[in-house]
């Protein structure tokens, strides 16, 4: 992976511990050029760390870009119990920075197999973000991921926060077909003021990769461009059909008769969660298919469907 830049953006992690004896000074923390701190929210299941709130606001009010991580257990075996209670403690406050979670246990791999590893990542990232709009920032250790085979290669495409706190390297080994970190936590013992004791130190590629929302692949065309053409409304179909698939933040954002997926490839997930109309389901069923569509010639659900993808903003 890449070696630390010659300008580094300056961060730190904490939780509860960090501030157990002495609330921080969030104030002398920024003055020591802390530019972003992740917040532990949770952890398992049931766990909400008490302090979560008090220092991510306590962060934000002093201009430092904050968000949130999750401390994962998938030896549990219940990814989606935890993403919900990780996205119950995100609706209590307003944060900058993508959702993290923190993969660093089970230590003993005979407690959790690298199939059933992977599957819980899935399904606890694809729930955050569906439910936040937000991608979700992996973190874990060089250690780990290699003691799991490198996941397979599941997660290369997710942003990296990698954990290596080895004085003799100038950058991460490439670990689990991640070739570049987002964030590198090159330390756990170090000192920042207005907190008492160690604290875990990262660097940044930027503020701005840290930020990352899920948006849709937008075509850069409208719906009503080109009149009925049968052959412009097939293609633009097409672009409309991956541009839903990237739009998880629209979720939230439904009212009866309009119609966005966070779950593409299942057509009855996309009724579960959006109640969708009858008239609108067989034009679903034709986009969610193999990727092409039937011809829609005398289809008038195929064009109301276009009508409300646009109406979304979906194209441009």
């Amino acid at each position: 992976m890449q070696t630390r830049p010659a300008s580094t953006i300056k961060g730190i992690d904490v939780s509860h511990h960090n501030s157990d004896g002495a609330a921080i000074d969030w104030n002398k923390v920024k003055a020591d050029g802390v530019q972003f701190v992740f917040v532990k929210a949770s952890e398992g299941v049931t766990y909400k760390d008490p302090k979560f709130a008090v220092n991510l606001n306590g962060a934000r009010a002093v201009g430092i870009k904050a968000g949130a991580y999750h401390f994962a257990r998938p030896e549990n075996g219940q990814a989606l119990s935890e993403a919900k209670t990780f996205v119950s403690q995100l609706a209590t406050v307003q944060y900058d920075l993508m959702p993290v979670l923190d993969l660093e246990s089970p230590i003993d791999p005979s407690k959790c197999t690298k199939a059933n590893m992977i599957a819980f990542v899935k399904t606890f990232v694809d729930y955050v973000q569906a439910q936040t709009g937000r991608k979700v920032m992996l973190y874990t250790g060089n250690w780990f991921s290699d003691m799991y085979g490198g996941f397979d290669n599941a997660f290369k495409d997710m942003p990296l926060w990698i954990a290596n706190y080895a004085a003799s390297i100038s950058a991460p080994p490439n670990t689990g077909g991640w070739t570049a970190w987002t964030v590198w936590q090159y330390g756990e013992k170090g000192t920042i003021n207005g907190i008492s004791g160690n604290v875990d130190m990262n660097v940044a590629v930027s503020l701005d990769a840290l930020m990352a929302d899920v948006k849709p692949k937008t075509p850069q065309f409208s719906v009503y461009q080109y009149g009925n053409k049968l052959s412009d409304f097939y293609t633009q179909a097409e672009a409309a059909a991956e541009a839903v698939k990237w739009s998880h933040s629209y979720v939230k954002r439904i009212s009866d008769g309009d119609i966005v997926s966070h779950n593409w490839s299942d057509v009855k997930q996309l009724e579960k969660f959006l109640a969708a109309p009858s008239y609108i389901q067989p034009t679903l069923a034709k986009l969610i298919g193999a990727g092409k569509l039937d011809d829609p010639t005398g289809d008038e659900t195929f064009y109301r469907i276009l009508a409300i993808l646009d109406r979304y903003k979906l194209f441009g």
